[in-house]
């Protein structure tokens, strides 16, 4: 119960709708237009759509824009709509959605992708409307859940070490390419504390330090984690 109670804590929205901005990179016109147009739906969510031809062109938009979500097309001029997802997901682990625009046929390429942690889904064309609204729309959902989730407001490592485990418990690995990937924000008041914990995360399955900073001796550590069942993590 006292679990139940921090999550639902963490979790809580300050009541401010949200403008989510949007990067698609397609070359094709015709299907961007038709994305762009699914996607601008204000009884689902509001967003800013930005549309570029290519992968460069992608690059060049993220150095000088914060997007919450880019979603890119599988076969591009200039690369691969993987390899560039690839790069969005190492330059922005956490922070930004990452769909893949596959063609019938793609499928297996695109739910390989989805277990290496690339990308969080695929959108499958020809698709229907509503569906591409209600997968962005939980998408979308979640981030916003757990952009309150992260950081963790715990006494002690014991405390942290149980708050890990409860949300790894609470992680789904479904068998069918949908891996849960969460990321949870810890801070410690000493060496020694930051010391103890990293040598329990060692005895974990499935968790690792992602970075630590150190703030006027203040240690703030964050921890990925996938579910127990997972054979590999990225």
């Amino acid at each position: 119960m006292e679990k139940e109670a921090q999550m639902n804590k963490n979790s809580q929205r300050n009541g401010k709708d949200k403008i989510y901005n949007m990067l698609i990179v397609e070359d094709d016109f015709e299907i961007s237009d038709q994305l762009e147009r699914i996607l601008k739906n204000p009884k689902r969510f509001d967003c800013k759509i930005t549309t570029v031809r290519s992968g460069k062109e992608g690059f060049e938009c993220l150095k000088d824009n914060n997007f919450d979500v880019v979603l890119s097309e599988f076969e591009m001029p200039d690369m691969d709509g993987i390899d560039f997802l690839k790069r969005v997901e190492n330059e922005h682990p956490t922070d930004i959605m990452r769909f893949l625009i596959i063609d019938e046929g793609d499928t297996d390429r695109a739910k390989e992708a989805i277990k290496d942690g690339i990308i969080h889904q695929y959108i499958e064309n020809p698709w229907d409307s509503e569906e591409v609204k209600l997968t962005v729309c939980e998408k979308l959902k979640r981030k916003e859940t757990r952009e309150f989730e992260k950081r963790m407001d715990v006494s002690d490592v014991s405390e942290a070490i149980n708050t890990i485990e409860y949300f790894q418990e609470k992680m789904t690995d479904d068998g069918e390419g949908s891996i849960d990937k969460e990321k949870l924000i810890f801070e410690f008041d000493s060496s020694s504390e930051f010391n103890k914990f990293s040598f329990e995360l060692k005895r974990m399955k499935n968790i690792r330090i992602l970075d630590v900073h150190v703030f006027e001796n203040k240690y703030v550590v964050n921890v990925g984690l996938y579910p127990k069942s997972y054979d590999k993590i990225k």
